[in-house]
């Protein structure tokens, strides 16, 4: 065994909306009970290999409509130190009150100095919202989660993934846990 995985799954899902829900501007659900299956399939190679790819694809009923999703992320390691990733996320829906495509682009860094002392970085565009976020965490733990995180948050207003059009979020933390006794 190399650590990967095939394998389908059946998804049932039941799900009660006690008011209007838009989902996606400008489609809005009715109220009412929802019932509806979808197919899942997924494939995973050796995720401690230098190169890993993780897949994942399903396709069913979604609401009163349907929907076809396709997620996969590649991965790339250099020992213990250094990871980085690349996410795709695509869902294609199609509704009694509309159609709408959501789409991801996400990427990740990390850099691991020690166990315990560590940087990440994770970058992503989402075409639903329009907005491009990225989040800069630098760790140096102590035990149980505590320790000092240094935390810088951005979010920006997109009309395509480097094609910024003003600032929507923006924070800056610094935080230092310890715990006694």
């Amino acid at each position: 065994n190399n650590g990967g995985r095939i394998g389908p799954e059946l998804n049932i899902f039941r799900e009660g909306l006690t008011g209007p829900f838009e989902i996606a501007a400008p489609v809005v659900l009715p109220p009412g009970l929802y019932k509806w299956t979808s197919l899942g399939f997924d494939f995973q190679t050796n995720p401690s290999a230098p190169v890993s790819l993780l897949t994942r694809l399903e396709v069913g009923g979604f609401y009163n409509g349907t929907r076809s999703v396709a997620t996969t992320t590649l991965t790339v390691r250099r020992g213990s130190a250094f990871s980085t990733s690349l996410l795709v996320d695509y869902n294609n829906v199609h509704l009694d009150q509309g159609n709408f495509v959501r789409s991801r682009l996400g990427f990740r860094i990390g850099y691991f100095f020690t166990p315990r002392i560590f940087l990440q970085s994770l970058m992503q565009f989402n075409n639903g919202d329009q907005v491009f976020s990225a989040n800069i965490r630098f760790a140096w733990l102590n035990t149980a989660g505590t320790g000092l995180f240094i935390v810088l948050n951005d979010a920006e207003l997109a009309d395509e993934v480097f094609q910024w059009t003003r600032p929507r979020a923006r924070s800056f933390v610094i935080k230092f846990t310890r715990q006694f006794g």
